[in-house]
């Protein structure tokens, strides 16, 4: 009886053993598994070290091209900037030219009126001198007379076609024709534009001042003193007076 308890009890022994050699064995398995996934993970984490070491390199080369492009286009816009002031002190200096240029065509302008006017002027006196012994002096009558038949006054003042200067030189010639000596006179006031004015030496009241534009017989015109005539609003002061047989 005592044999069969012990050899029950082995038994149970012998089958405890094998479960637990059984246990050791499965979690020895289990161990390897785990032992291996951990291996297999480092692995891979070895392999993401490697390529982020080798994305920082690739960030830094391209940090670096930035930097030189960078440096590039901050070059680029240093001569850019010079370009654009050069570019703009030329456009100074051409307009500085331009308006020399203006100036010096405005004067050129200026001296070729001068010299038509004067080359004007050298055409009446050759005329006046070819015909001058011909003419006489009138008496102041007859100086009336030829105003009231003239029509020069009727003539409408044109800007810049027809102006006073046209109407003393119409009348002037015209007076000439009629046979009598006459001049031209040039009156410049210190406030009012250049005027002119035709004058007769009479042979029995001296020198008799017509206005060209109205006939009107107006008093002699004398330096540093007013002179009006009945249509204008003010009277001015004579500066310079010119007068041209």
């Amino acid at each position: 009886m005592k044999t069969k308890i012990m050899v029950s009890m082995l038994v149970v022994l012998l089958i405890g053993l094998g479960i637990c050699l059984w246990s050791v064995s499965a979690k020895s398995a289990e161990v390897g598994r785990l032992k291996a996934g951990i291996a297999e993970r480092d692995g891979i984490i070895e392999q993401k070290n490697a390529d982020l070491i080798e994305y920082g390199a690739k960030i830094k080369d391209l940090e670096r091209q930035v930097k030189d492009a960078q440096s590039r286009i901050k070059e680029q816009d240093g001569l850019i900037a010079a370009g654009n002031t050069k570019i703009a002190e030329l456009q100074q200096g051409a307009a500085k030219d331009q308006t020399r240029i203006t100036e010096r065509d405005k004067k050129i302008d200026e001296k070729n009126t001068q010299l038509m006017e004067l080359g004007k002027k050298l055409d009446e006196l050759t005329v006046r001198l070819n015909r001058g012994e011909g003419l006489r002096s009138p008496t102041y009558q007859e100086v009336i007379d030829f105003v009231a038949m003239d029509v020069t006054n009727k003539h409408e003042y044109l800007i810049p076609s027809y102006q006073i200067i046209d109407f003393a030189a119409n009348l002037n010639n015209s007076a000439e024709k009629w046979g009598f000596r006459a001049a031209t006179v040039y009156l410049k006031f210190k406030s009012y534009q250049p005027w002119y004015l035709v004058v007769f030496q009479t042979i029995d009241k001296g020198m008799v001042y017509i206005s060209p534009t109205t006939d009107e017989v107006v008093p002699e015109p004398v330096i540093g003193s007013s002179f009006q005539l009945k249509d204008w609003k003010n009277s001015y002061e004579v500066e310079k007076i010119m007068i041209v047989w």
